[in-house]
């Protein structure tokens, strides 16, 4: 079981920590620059139960970061967030411009972030009241995301025939969060494209709608007509592309 945790932060305006992370994407992690940012961090990534952190611009907004942590437990992120390290270093650093927000979830399988570079977040909202017979329509794996029908690899290798590399992950998040007033509960799902271009194919895509399929229309179009359906508020769509943070030998 994972516990995870989605910190969005925004940076002072000429930060090269932005600069950093986009001109190294083509490796598999990066050390930030400065010993702000490395004082800053160090904390997150020496805390115990840590287990990988992945950090990326936010494409939609330009100055503000995603710091994607996987955890080993609930408990040791809370002791984290209890921790010196969190409330004198790691929080003030993160905090320069506004309060950054958090998001934490439970997840049960392998999220396969630490291989994947390019993703897509959408975050749904739902009242903290909805209806037990439509979370557990939205909780059955038949309630499909943006994909194809199949994962994208065959046998360990990836499959050219489809656009994407994993079936998309979703989870609740673990607290309630408030939106105009009213108490709303987040589903989070992560879809796993191969790049910019193929999530663009996808979507080009339709789907059979109807009592017997006789209508297709554009995939996006029918999910966000399902969420409707289901209850859902509010849909957020952010794009990333994450890169793991190293500290090199610290």
């Amino acid at each position: 079981m994972f516990f995870l945790s989605f910190t969005k932060f925004r940076i002072p305006q000429g930060d090269s920590v932005m600069a950093r992370i986009n001109e190294n994407l083509g490796l598999s992690q990066v050390e930030p620059p400065g010993d702000n940012w490395i004082c800053a961090l160090k904390p997150l990534i020496k805390a115990s139960g840590h287990e990988r952190s992945l950090w990326g611009q936010i494409i939609e907004k330009p100055d503000t970061v995603l710091l994607y942590t996987e955890w080993e437990s609930q408990v040791k992120y809370d002791k984290f967030r209890q921790s010196v390290g969190y409330t004198e270093l790691y929080w003030p650093a993160l905090s320069v411009v506004d309060s950054p927000s958090v998001q934490t979830a439970l997840y049960s399988d392998y999220c396969a972030l630490p291989r994947i570079k390019y993703m897509t977040i959408i975050t749904c909202y739902f009242p903290s009241t909805l209806s037990e017979e439509n979370r557990k329509r939205i909780n059955n794996p038949k309630f499909q995301g943006l994909h194809m029908t199949g994962v994208g690899r065959i046998g360990g290798n990836v499959n050219p025939n489809n656009l994407h590399y994993y079936l998309p992950k979703k989870m609740w998040a673990t607290d309630l969060e408030k939106k105009d007033g009213v108490e709303m509960r987040a589903l989070i799902w992560l879809h796993f494209w191969k790049n910019a271009e193929t999530e663009k194919q996808f979507l080009r895509r339709t789907r059979p709608v109807g009592i017997v399929g006789n209508e297709q229309i554009p995939v996006k179009e029918e999910f966000e007509q399902r969420l409707r359906d289901h209850d859902c508020r509010e849909m957020i769509v952010e794009h990333f592309n994450l890169i793991r943070v190293n500290l090199g030998e610290l």
